[in-house]
C-alpha cells in the first residue's frame, strides 16, 4: 500500500519570516538610497539633478533628456544602459559576481550626469513610488492568495492516486544494453587524469562545468556497483579513482577564487572553506557514495581531496574534514541551507549535500545530520516552497528575492531523487504535486527543451534527470515513459560497442546510466545503509576485453557474470579478499580448484566465446 502523503502547511504570509526579514531590508537600503536621490533632484544644477534620478533605477537618468528634448543620442544610451544592466544581472546569476550589477548601475547614473542637457524634463520622479506600491500590491495579494490556493492543492493531494505499477525487478545482472551505455561513461573517466575528451568543455560558473559531469559520471558508477557490482574493484574502482583527481584539477575548481573574491569580496581560493557546495558537497557525495557502493576497503587516499593550484597553494581534505567544514557551515546558515554560491542558495544543491551528510553518518555513526535536519526542514518548506507548492530554483541570499519556478518538471523532479533520502514524506508529496501540475499532460510539453549539460536544444537532460528521480521515487509508468520519450528524440547510436545519444551532454548521459539501474528507494537505500560487510572481490579484470555485467557475493560465493567483446578471448581474472591459503572451488565452463596466496589473492584464466557466469566459492577451512 502506498505511503500517506503529507499535506502542505498554510503559511500567515507569502514568503517565510527570514525572507520577509531579508526582503525588507532591502527595501530599507533602497528606499535610503532613493532619499538620497531625491536630495540631489532639490539640489540646484542639471548634472547633480540627474545624478540623482540616476541612483532612483538604473538609467532613469537618462530620461530627462528624452522626455524634454527628444534627444535621440541619450535613447540609444538609455537602450544601452538598460541591456548592460540586465547583461549584469545574468551574470551575477551566473558567476556570484554582486559587483557588477552595482558597478553598472553607478555607472549609469554618473554616465546619464556628464552627458546631462542644460535643460530637461524631471517628470519621470512617480516612476520609484509607482515600483515600490506595485512590490508592495504583489505581496499583499500572494499572502491573501496563498491560503486558499494551498488548501486545493492539499485537497489534491489527498485525491491523488499515486502510480501502483509493480517496478521492473532489477536484472540479475546489466544488460548489454546497460553495458553499451556504461562503457561511454567508462571510456571518458578511465583517460589520462590529465585528459578530458569527451567531456563537454563550455564554462566553469554554470550547469555545463566540468565538476557536474565528473560528479554524475561517478555517481551513475557507484549506482551501477550498488546494483550489481558491489564485489568488483578493476576497471571500476580505476574510474573512480581518475574522476576523483580530474576533480582536484585547477581548470575544475579554480573558478573559486573569482567567485569568491567578487561574490564575498575574499580573495580565499579554498574550494572548501566557505559556501561553493557545489564543488565540495558534491564532492563529499561522490566519495561516499563510491565507499558504500562497494564491498572493499578503500585506501585513505581514496577519500582525501587534495587540490593544488596552479601556483601552488594545496588544499587538503579527508572525508571527515569536508563534512565536519559542511557540518560547521549549516550551523552558521541563515537559511538552515547553504549557498552554492555566493548569495544563490539552491534547494537541489542542498539536497544532494545533505545525502552526503546523511551517508556519512549511516557509515560512521556520527548523528551531525539529526542536528542540521529541523532548521533546514523548517527554512525548506518555509522559504524555498512557492504558493503553488513548487521548488523555488534558488533564492537570494542577500535580498530574499527568488524568481519564479522556472525550468520546467525537472527543477521540480530531480530534487525529489536525492531528498528521498533525508526528507522522504516531502519527497513523496513533491513528487505528488508534480505530477498534479502537470495534469496528464504529454511529457514532451512540460520538459525544457534545453539540455542543461551543453546548453543545446534538446530535452536529453530533463528526460533523464525525471526519469533517473522517477526510478528512486517507484513511479515506474512515468520512468517508462520518459525512457520511451528519450529513445525516440535522442536515438541511441552504437558504434565500437559503445551506446550515445547525438547532441545529449555527459551529464544526461550519466542520468540516463542512474535511470537504467536505480529502483525504488535504491539512492536512499545506499545513503541511510551502514558501509555494507567486506567480502572477496573481483580485483582485477582486463577492460574492454571484459565487461564485468555482475560480481556479488551471494551463497557464501563470488558470483559473477562476464560478457567479452571479442569472443574466443581469453583473461586473467585476480580475486582478493579471500583468508590466505584458502581452498577455492571454481565452477565455470572449465572448473578448477584454487588455492589462494599468502596475502589472500588468487588468479586463473578463463576462455570467454559469451556472456559466461561462474562462481568462486572458498572452502570453509583453509590449507596448512
Amino acid at each position: 500500500m502506498p505511503e500517506e502523503i503529507p499535506l502542505f502547511p498554510i503559511p500567515d504570509s507569502a514568503c517565510g519570516p527570514l525572507t520577509a526579514a531579508k526582503q525588507s531590508r532591502f527595501l530599507i537600503g533602497y528606499a535610503m538610497l532613493s532619499l538620497i536621490g531625491f536630495a540631489l533632484i532639490l539640489m540646484p544644477g542639471k548634472a547633480l539633478q540627474t545624478f540623482g534620478l540616476g541612483l532612483l533605477l538604473p538609467g532613469l537618468g537618462f530620461l530627462p533628456a528624452i522626455t524634454g528634448q527628444g534627444d535621440v543620442m541619450t535613447l540609444m544610451l538609455l537602450v544601452a544602459g538598460l541591456l548592460a544592466f540586465g547583461l549584469s544581472l545574468v551574470i551575477w546569476f551566473a558567476t556570484g559576481n554582486v559587483i557588477l550589477p552595482c558597478a553598472t548601475w553607478l555607472g549609469l547614473a554618473l554616465l546619464a550626469m556628464w552627458t546631462a542637457p542644460a535643460t530637461g524634463s524631471e517628470n519621470v520622479l512617480w516612476l520609484p513610488p509607482v515600483l515600490l506600491t506595485g512590490i508592495l500590491c504583489h505581496q499583499t495579494f500572494q499572502t491573501w492568495r496563498l491560503p486558499r490556493k494551498r488548501r486545493a492543492l492539499n485537497q489534491a493531494l489527498r485525491a491523488y492516486q499515486p502510480d501502483t505499477t509493480a517496478p521492473t525487478p532489477p536484472a540479475d545482472a546489466l544488460t548489454d544494453a546497460d553495458l553499451a551505455a556504461l562503457r561511454l561513461l567508462l571510456d571518458r573517466a578511465l583517460q589520462p587524469v590529465e585528459t578530458f575528451n569527451g567531456f563537454d568543455q563550455l564554462d566553469q560558473f554554470q550547469t555545463a562545468a566540468l565538476r557536474y559531469q565528473l560528479n554524475f559520471t561517478s555517481y551513475a558508477l557507484s549506482a551501477v556497483q550498488a546494483s550489481h557490482l558491489p564485489a568488483f574493484a578493476g576497471y571500476m574502482a580505476e574510474a573512480q579513482s581518475k574522476l576523483k583527481a580530474k576533480q582536484a584539477a585547477p581548470r575544475v575548481w579554480r573558478y573559486w577564487k573569482l567567485e569568491n573574491s567578487w561574490g564575498n569580496l575574499d580573495r580565499n581560493g579554498d574550494p572548501f572553506a566557505r559556501d561553493n557546495i557545489m564543488y565540495s558537497g558534491f564532492v563529499a557525495a561522490q566519495l561516499l557514495y563510491h565507499q558504500k557502493a562497494v564491498g572493499y576497503p578503500l585506501d585513505a587516499d581514496a577519500l582525501r581531496m587534495t587540490c593544488i593550484s596552479d601556483r601552488g597553494d594545496s588544499y587538503s581534505y579527508t572525508i571527515h574534514e569536508i563534512i565536519e567544514t559542511l557540518v560547521a557551515q549549516y550551523a552558521r546558515a541563515s537559511y538552515g541551507l547553504l549557498p552554492c554560491e555566493p548569495n544563490w542558495v539552491f534547494p537541489l544543491c542542498n539536497a544532494i549535500t545533505a545525502t552526503a551528510i546523511r551517508a556519512y553518518d549511516a557509515a560512521y555513526g556520527t548523528a551531525h545530520w539529526a542536528r542540521i535536519a529541523p532548521a533546514f526542514r523548517q527554512h525548506l518548506e518555509a522559504e524555498f516552497i512557492d504558493p503553488n507548492g513548487r521548488f523555488l530554483p534558488f533564492r537570494s541570499s542577500y535580498t530574499g528575492f527568488a524568481p519564479p519556478a522556472i525550468g520546467g518538471a525537472v527543477l521540480q523532479s530531480f530534487p525529489c531523487l536525492f531528498f528521498n533520502a533525508v526528507f522522504p514524506d516531502i519527497a513523496r508529496r513533491q513528487w505528488a504535486a508534480m505530477q498534479i501540475a502537470r495534469a496528464g499532460r504529454d511529457w514532451r510539453a512540460v520538459i525544457w527543451p534545453v539540455d542543461v549539460g551543453n546548453y543545446r536544444f534538446t530535452r536529453a537532460a530533463g528526460y533523464t534527470a525525471t526519469a533517473a528521480a522517477a526510478q528512486e521515487m517507484g513511479d515506474g509508468a512515468a520512468a517508462h515513459a520518459l525512457q520511451d520519450y528519450l529513445a525516440r528524440d535522442l536515438p541511441l547510436c552504437l558504434a565500437n560497442g559503445i551506446a550515445h545519444r547525438p547532441g545529449a551532454s555527459i551529464w544526461a548521459h550519466a542520468n540516463d546510466m542512474l535511470a537504467r539501474v536505480l529502483r525504488p528507494d535504491s539512492l536512499r537505500n545506499l545513503v541511510t545503509a551502514p558501509l555494507p560487510p567486506q567480502t572477496p572481490y573481483l580485483a582485477s579484470a582486463p577492460y574492454p576485453d571484459v565487461l564485468v555485467a555482475k560480481a556479488r557475493w551471494q551463497d557464501g560465493g563470488l558470483a559473477l557474470s562476464l560478457v567479452p567483446t571479442k569472443p574466443g578471448i581469453e583473461v586473467t581474472l585476480t580475486v582478493a579478499g579471500l583468508a590466505p591459503r584458502t581452498r577455492c572451488r571454481l565452477c565455470a565452463p572449465e572448473p578448477a580448484e584454487l588455492l589462494s596466496d599468502t596475502s589472500g589473492e588468487v588468479s586463473f584464466s578463463v576462455t570467454l566465446t559469451e556472456r559466461t557466469s561462474l562462481t568462486l566459492t572458498p572452502a570453509k577451512e583453509t590449507a596448512q
